[in-house]
């Protein structure tokens, strides 16, 4: 797809999702054009670190380009010695079981699907002259396209992870337990569900009053009942510090994934070296919206491994960091803060899911309109 030249009519920063969709339609509605799709690292697809489930804690940090597939854990034939019970507690908490996830009301428990398998992007755009002209001077960078909202509007799913001790870990029912059927990771995740929820209207209603002004119910974050959380749990624990969980098999992990930011952080060059990281803001949890929202998630998981008959039969307790008080029900808003700060991790508007089928969309979106442009220069 790359011409021997070195001169492009079209240039694709990074394949990604959207890159390589961009780049194929292109090149089969356009061959006469010269198209050049820039993306870095090897071809990891026979790296035993992606060929082997088992190593899939440790390919974080792994630049690779390989095809992904989706499933769901029933379709791959894994049956999790929790599964059953980690069902029954979400519906004892008043969570609604759903069989199919996509079929259009999302909202409830269902199984869980997985992908088996930015802002480097923005840098290089900066680094082209392609942004604010007062940040692209300070750095010496002659302004090729005026773009006053690049590196602006970044925002992310944030994640804040609990761990359990389980009451019977000898049962094998967690990852590093020697009792723990490997035979499962080779097919796929160690988890059964993803439950999805709104949260409670009137409260995010007074949320998004304190972030904006007075707002009404019709507003974008309260109408449609949004899918605000995604929650899930996973028979694997391991956490460096604060506290310390050893990948043992005596712990599971509770997870719950902020689906709709209202904060916004900014990306923006540090240098023009290409190589030297960006200064990243994230500016996570700086809405009174999302505080309520990641509040709701976590309150709604301590209904769930605290409250119900099925908990008492799956853990004992939350694991904490030295001197940390586990959380309650009736734990306040600051001592539930305090979790989200200490553990949280890391498009125009957000969207209440993972982003790849909306990328692919977008990419389809962007060459029908290069498509059409080039075809009207004719």
């Amino acid at each position: 797809m790359a011409a021997s030249s070195s001169k492009y009519d079209i240039i694709i920063i990074r394949a990604g999702i959207a890159g390589s969709v961009l780049a194929s339609r292109l090149h089969s509605s356009l061959p006469h054009l010269s198209i050049l799709l820039i993306e870095a690292g090897p071809d990891a697809s026979s790296n035993p670190l992606m060929t082997d489930i088992k190593n899939a804690f440790a390919v974080v940090n792994l630049d690779y380009h390989s095809p992904l597939y989706t499933q769901s854990t029933s379709s791959s034939g894994r049956v999790y010695p929790l599964r059953e019970r980690v069902q029954a507690a979400w519906e004892a908490a008043g969570v609604k079981y759903i069989k199919d996830a996509d079929g259009g009301s999302p909202q409830g428990i269902a199984e869980l699907l997985e992908n088996l398998n930015d802002r480097k992007r923005m840098v290089i755009l900066l680094l082209s002259g392609i942004g604010p002209a007062e940040d692209l001077k300070s750095h010496g960078i002659k302004q090729v396209v005026e773009s006053s909202y690049m590196g602006e509007n970044l925002h992310g799913h944030m994640c804040v992870s609990q761990w359990w001790q389980l009451r019977n870990p000898e049962q094998g029912l967690s990852v590093g337990s020697p009792n723990f059927n490997t035979q499962l990771l080779e097919k796929g995740f160690s988890g059964d569900w993803v439950i999805t929820r709104t949260v409670p209207h009137g409260g995010l209603k007074k949320a998004l009053t304190a972030d904006e002004g007075q707002v009404d119910d019709q507003h974008p974050l309260l109408y449609p009942p949004r899918s605000h959380t995604e929650s899930f749990l996973v028979y694997v624990a391991g956490n460096p510090s604060d506290p310390v969980v050893i990948l043992d098999g005596m712990h599971i992990t509770t997870t719950v994934m902020g689906m709709l930011p209202a904060s916004r952080g900014t990306v923006k060059l540090a240098s023009t070296d290409p190589a030297t990281p960006p200064l990243i803001d994230n500016n996570y949890y700086a809405t009174e919206a999302d505080r309520f929202v990641m509040r709701s998630g976590l309150r709604k998981v301590l209904q769930v491994m605290i409250e119900t008959e099925e908990r008492r039969a799956m853990v004992k307790r939350e694991a904490v960091a030295v001197g940390m008080k586990a959380l309650s029900l009736a734990s306040s808003n600051e001592e539930v803060d305090e979790l989200i700060r200490a553990r949280r991790s890391v498009l125009p508007l957000p969207i209440a899911s993972h982003i790849q089928a909306c990328v692919y969309a977008l990419a389809e979106q962007a060459a029908d309109i290069i498509i059409q442009g080039r075809k009207g220069q004719k």
